[in-house]
């Protein structure tokens, strides 16, 4: 409770004491004086004064227990937060004597590769001209992934387009002018 002007008044539910609804000079519950009396970490707020806990594949979770915004450990994917999916990854072992084979984990850019990582003697996905397996035109490389070009860039970076659909579009960004012109997703000005 807190003095109003000479009325008492009830704190926030996230405060034990306070000056003002919710200036608290002390915490509820499991609740952090340092973060303004916000949730701790694996814990989140449903309007009670003791924070109640993430389910366990949750290191963050908000609104209820079961919405994960940051996963546990090695788990991917929120809210599902779901072990990895492991991906394939294999070398061409060639006349290699008995007893001197070692196992090499292919580059990322390699679906199979020989005699060293880097080495791809076929590429992964969305990928080709082994052994250096660069994205294919429609494809631009971000974080060891190809990922695909706008639907108005046959060819592009990260950043801009490298070509557009049709001669009439805007380099960098593939859109149509602005004057004389309209645009549908998937068609031609």
């Amino acid at each position: 409770m807190y003095d109003d002007n000479g009325v008492c008044k009830e704190c926030s539910y996230k405060c034990l004491e306070c000056t003002s609804f919710e200036v608290c000079s002390a915490c509820s519950g499991n609740r952090h004086m340092e973060d303004f009396c916000e949730c701790p970490s694996g814990t989140f707020d449903d309007g009670v004064e003791v924070c109640p806990n993430c389910r366990i594949e949750c290191d963050e979770c908000q609104y209820t227990r079961e919405n994960c915004i940051i996963c546990s450990g090695d788990l991917v994917d929120p809210p599902a937060c779901t072990e990895p999916i492991p991906v394939a990854q294999s070398a061409v072992v060639e006349d290699v004597p008995v007893g001197s084979a070692k196992l090499i984990t292919c580059a990322y850019n390699c679906e199979t590769c020989s005699q060293s990582p880097g080495n791809c003697a076929s590429c992964a996905e969305h990928r080709e001209n082994a052994p250096h397996c660069t994205c294919v035109d429609g494809y631009y490389e971000l974080n060891e992934a190809c990922l695909p070009c706008d639907w108005r860039c046959p060819t592009c970076t990260a950043t801009a387009c490298t070509s557009c659909i049709e001669e009439v579009r805007i380099l960098d960004d593939c859109r149509c002018p602005e004057y004389g012109y309209y645009e549908l997703e998937g068609e031609l000005c």
